[in-house]
């Protein structure tokens, strides 16, 4: 819901910050911007009845209170300050301000600092902070704050103490080029309010639970996407231009394939109880009792 509200109330110290530090350069032309009426989007408040939280825009609220503005329009949404960090550390991953290695591993680690959000999966943490799973993992291993803590597919929670592996020198490349270019086409956020759908419990949960690690592809996919078209606009990136509409199309159909195929529900023809196959033909779930996001449901 948008609202004019006085910028004197609305609360910058609650630890809802998820960069490293404030741009000044950026705060400059945000003001030109906003002086100049260049239809900015307002920024995200979360109001828990009696404070307004900063979620997302800290250098749009700079630019105002540097033209000095008493008020503004902010997109408000009912959640605690809790609700704000989580909605926070995944805000700058699709727009704004491309953020900076030292920013990802900022929004990644005020979720490490919560008790609850640090026994999540890597995966889980990376789908919040629309990062990658590596980064996730470094920044756990220097974290001193439930550091070994881990909650496993089947609800288990665990020590990874002298676990893991050290993140290659590729992986750490590819994690640099998460955010430096806007996301493309997965439309895939994480959750606004800070709450993520546990996957029922039964004999599918550790199957369901990969659907985090299935959209985290999907988001990749189209931020190598992004890299390429960045790179096809560069005088290096000439004969890359020739060859975009297919490398496109192809990536394009590879985050669909990805997307369907992730587990969906139980499915509907056998109700977990494995499909027999009859005369030759593909049973619906493959014998496995569970299908995909692509598979129609009886009557469909």
């Amino acid at each position: 819901m948008k609202q004019t509200i006085k910028l004197k109330q609305i609360r910058i110290d609650g630890g809802t910050q998820a960069r490293a530090k404030i741009d000044e350069n950026c705060v400059a032309d945000y003001s030109e911007r906003i002086g100049a009426k260049d239809g900015f989007p307002p920024a995200v408040v979360f109001h828990d009845g009696t404070d307004y939280w900063l979620a997302d825009g800290f250098h749009r609220w700079h630019a105002l209170n540097r033209l000095e503005r008493k008020s503004a329009e902010f997109d408000v949404r009912k959640g605690t300050n809790r609700d704000a960090v989580l909605f926070a550390a995944g805000a700058n991953g699709h727009h704004g301000l491309r953020r900076t290695h030292a920013d990802k591993r900022k929004a990644v680690s005020l979720l490490l600092a919560d008790s609850e959000w640090a026994s999540k999966s890597d995966a889980w943490i990376a789908l919040a902070c629309c990062v990658g799973s590596d980064l996730v993992a470094d920044c756990r291993k220097g974290s001193d704050i439930f550091k070994d803590i881990r909650t496993t597919r089947d609800g288990k929670t665990i020590s990874t103490a002298n676990r893991g592996r050290p993140t290659t020198k590729g992986e750490k490349q590819a994690d640099d080029l998460e955010g430096q270019v806007a996301d493309f086409s997965t439309g895939e956020n994480p959750p606004e309010t800070g709450v993520l759908q546990m996957e029922p419990a039964g004999p599918f949960a550790e199957v369901f639970s990969a659907k985090a690690e299935f959209a985290a592809i999907v988001q990749q996919l189209g931020k190598t996407l992004s890299a390429v078209d960045a790179l096809r606009k560069t005088e290096a990136g000439t004969f890359l231009s020739e060859a975009w509409q297919r490398i496109e199309a192809a990536v394009k159909n590879a985050q669909q394939e990805v997307k369907f195929s992730a587990p969906d529900r139980v499915c509907p023809y056998c109700q977990g109880e494995k499909c027999k196959p009859k005369g030759g033909l593909k049973s619906p779930c493959r014998q496995t009792g569970w299908v995909s996001k692509g598979v129609k449901g009886p009557g469909k």
